[in-house]
């Protein structure tokens, strides 16, 4: 049986990479940010400790924090089913710096919508945020056969 080999993860060295490639409009990040099996390597355990132990709820509603002093974007994979509410975008805006970009899974009743409700997503992005690059066509979908993503950047002020 072939052993792998053991993958540490240098928060520092990689932290500082992701930061010059940003720098050059280069964004690396991930499909989600929830995920515990990072404890240990890109989170720390002893921030989420409750009782000596890790606590999920403390866990979950704090990582993106954690995870934005790392990665300058993320994908938020809630939003293919149900268009994110204005409340839910403020609150995970509010655990990233500026600059920082979200990317969203565009909701099935755009996708699959033969006419894009482009108000709609307008209405749903909370005013701190602006699209960066607009929705594509239905025609333009099928050619790329590629998912379909809004971006939105953290800007306060």
């Amino acid at each position: 049986m072939v052993g792998f080999p053991i993958v540490t993860f240098n928060r520092t060295e990689i932290s500082k990479k992701v930061k010059d490639l940003a720098t050059n409009n280069v964004f690396i990040g991930t499909s989600s940010w929830k995920y515990s099996g990072w404890l240990g390597q890109l989170y720390s355990p002893d921030r989420y400790s409750y009782r000596g132990k890790v606590a999920k709820s403390r866990f979950e509603a704090g990582c993106l924090e954690e995870y934005a002093e790392v990665f300058k974007t993320v994908c938020v994979d809630a939003g293919f089913y149900r268009f994110p509410e204005e409340g839910y975008v403020e609150k995970l805006s509010n655990q990233v710096p500026d600059g920082f970009k979200l990317s969203f899974k565009v909701t099935d009743e755009i996708t699959i919508s033969p006419i894009l409700p482009v108000n709609r997503a307008a209405v749903a992005m909370h005013s701190s945020c602006r699209l960066l690059i607009p929705l594509k066509s239905s025609r333009q979908r099928k050619q790329a056969r590629t998912p379909l993503c809004m971006h939105v950047e953290i800007h306060r002020g």
